[in-house]
């Protein structure tokens, strides 16, 4: 079961239209959030939606949030329950990224090059437009810098358009499709620096993406 029909499952049950359904052991809370931003579900569900996860925390044998940031919000919602609590940051597991052996061929010389990479989902939670007009005002004053975006989205269309209309679409900006997990290590090895961009809701300001995942 999928992140988005977990959601409407849960509105189903806010709504009286479901009295129950199974729930997946491991239920990826963060990503419900997102597309329940994304779809604009109305408050009710969501507040019933709210419930239902504090239910589940109650009841978890363990929990594993991945930013202090997330920890807190959990432990403010749900009390007694932070013996139970370990925080994992993600992308720890440092020997993944040990093999550097190349995956992957940008389409520029990549040697000269300050590389900003982007892996995930390109979506309205993220924020795009904001890079957009990142990139458009980089370009005029260094063109070695590069911004690299792997991933798919509901906003992918609009925001290859949106730079090809800035004229910066194969010259500052690159969208270089779908990668594997494989191709990763590599990736962040040769850029100068990964990111992660999201909208100005508190309800994202925990947030701990998972740029290895998401990819």
């Amino acid at each position: 079961m999928g992140t988005k029909e977990i959601l409407y499952k849960l509105i189903q049950v806010s709504l009286g239209s479901i009295s129950t359904f199974d729930l997946p052991k491991e239920v990826d809370w963060n990503g419900l959030v997102d597309v329940s931003l994304e779809q604009g579900v109305c408050p009710v569900a969501f507040d019933g939606f709210n419930k239902l996860k504090k239910v589940v925390y109650r009841h978890a044998s363990w929990i594993v949030p991945l930013s202090t940031g997330m920890y807190r919000n959990i432990v403010a919602r749900v009390r007694t329950i932070e013996d139970k609590i370990t925080v994992i940051p993600n992308i720890s597991e440092l020997n993944r990224f040990s093999n550097w052996t190349p995956t992957i061929s940008f389409p520029f010389f990549s040697r000269k090059k300050k590389i900003l990479l982007y892996c995930g989902t390109i979506g309205k939670v993220n924020g795009f437009l904001y890079l957009v007009d990142l990139v458009s005002k980089t370009i005029k004053y260094n063109k070695n810098i590069i911004y690299c975006i792997f991933g798919k989205g509901n906003e992918l269309d609009i925001i290859l358009q949106k730079t090809k209309e800035a004229n910066v679409f194969d010259k500052n900006f690159f969208y270089l499709g779908v990668v594997s997990t494989t191709d990763l290590p590599y990736l962040y090895h040769v850029v100068s620096a990964g990111s992660s961009f999201v909208i100005n809701n508190s309800i994202l300001w925990g947030n701990s993406a998972n740029k290895f995942l998401d990819a």
